[in-house]
């Protein structure tokens, strides 16, 4: 094992915020587990994916057993990310509150609501279909949050499944101003009240762009936030360091990325060789293939599935849940944070060098040795892109 597991940022400067990172799923979730035992009033998660395998049930068992206690506790998941939650076991665990975000049509059928309430509800599933939520987000009374790109599974554990596990990125922060986190939380709980929704993306919208937290919760915020990224990289002087699983980004962001080369900013662009989506591998190699030609380098993480999503420009770092593809820039709802910490932004800058000695560069005839037999299916893939 060769990540760095967990560092902490000990500066005495400042009692608050204090911030811990994870390159290790097993460190991430025994913080998160302890943190939910302890918590006194409120346990908040918001995530793409929760499997009820073997860390998913042990988590629930801690979220059950505080919600018997009186702890309020809410659990909110994606309806596609979370496709194979075994709702039967819910019948165990009363105690805590779960729902789906936006359901599918065939979800609602089983729900005890009412005909003309189920049927409204499978006509806003078939309308946001394609709208998803990819948040991470682990809040516990309001004061300690874990956000990144962990989701609720075992892959993540290498206790668990080994070499097998991927390579992932956390942060967990102790701050008594949590409050802008909650909204967000409450905002997506009750999305489906439209009129408030409505309303509180216009007032939020005015909060967010003041905070350290890119939440791209309207249209608003999402160009905004891409708009802002690709500035960031045509104003960048010394570095682009990129690492992300679904690396299919805009045209636009394409281009910046040419010009800053062009400057001679020291680009890297970290993809994994293995990956969950099985046709991704061969989606990332074209657009590599674009930014090889362009003398932008391009590196395979090898020795398992890298599912981290960082960026580093400069002095400016950023870590979350969004990947570079349609769906985090156009449909999908994310949370990154900024980090504003240099012991932290120093650390990060270690870890995605540390990967680098653990993955190779591609060169043009890397990538047409590896895909070239598969390149007519990615282009048809790059033509829907848009929905990836």
């Amino acid at each position: 094992m060769r990540n760095q597991g967990k560092v902490m940022n000990h500066d005495k400067s400042r009692l608050y915020p204090i911030e811990e990172l994870y390159h290790q799923g097993d460190h991430f979730f025994d913080e998160l587990l302890m943190a939910c035992e302890k918590a006194q009033e409120q346990i908040l998660i918001e995530a793409y994916t929760f499997e009820t395998d073997e860390l998913g049930m042990r988590l629930l068992k801690v979220l059950n057993r505080k919600a018997s206690e009186g702890v309020e506790v809410k659990i909110l998941i994606d309806a596609i990310g979370s496709f194979k939650f075994k709702r039967k076991i819910l019948k165990k665990y009363s105690d805590l509150e779960l729902r789906f975000y936006n359901p599918l049509p065939l979800q609602s059928l089983g729900s005890r609501k009412s005909f003309k309430s189920t049927l409204n509800q499978i006509f806003i599933g078939l309308f946001c279909i394609n709208n998803r939520n990819h948040r991470k987000l682990y809040l516990i009374d309001q004061s300690i949050a874990f956000i990144g790109s962990i989701n609720i599974t075992s892959h993540h554990s290498y206790r668990i499944r080994g070499e097998r596990s991927w390579r992932d990125s956390g942060l967990k922060i102790i701050d008594h101003n949590c409050h802008l986190l909650l909204d967000s939380f409450q905002h997506n709980w009750n999305h489906h009240l439209r009129p408030i929704h409505k309303y509180q993306s216009k007032t939020w919208y005015k909060k967010i762009r003041r905070s350290r937290y890119r939440m791209n919760h309207c249209r608003k915020a999402r160009f905004r936030f891409h708009q802002d990224l690709i500035q960031k990289i045509y104003q960048a002087k010394r570095r682009i360091w990129i690492t992300n699983p679904y690396f299919v980004p805009t045209e636009e962001f394409c281009k910046a990325l040419k010009d800053a080369s062009q400057r001679d900013v020291d680009i890297k662009i970290l993809i994994p060789r293995k990956s969950d989506m099985k046709l991704f591998p061969l989606i990332n190699s074209l657009t590599g293939r674009k930014l090889v030609e362009n003398k932008i380098k391009v590196f395979e993480y090898l020795p398992r599935i890298l599912h981290s999503k960082i960026m580093i420009i400069d002095d400016w770092c950023s870590l979350g849940s969004s990947n570079l593809n349609s769906r985090s820039f156009k449909h999908d709802l994310e949370l990154d944070i900024i980090l504003e910490d240099s012991i932290n932004i120093g650390r990060l800058t270690r870890q995605f060098l540390d990967d680098l000695t653990q993955s190779v560069q591609l060169e043009k005839h890397d990538i047409m040795s590896l895909y070239g037999k598969h390149f007519f299916k990615g282009n048809f893939l790059r033509l829907i892109k848009y929905w990836l």
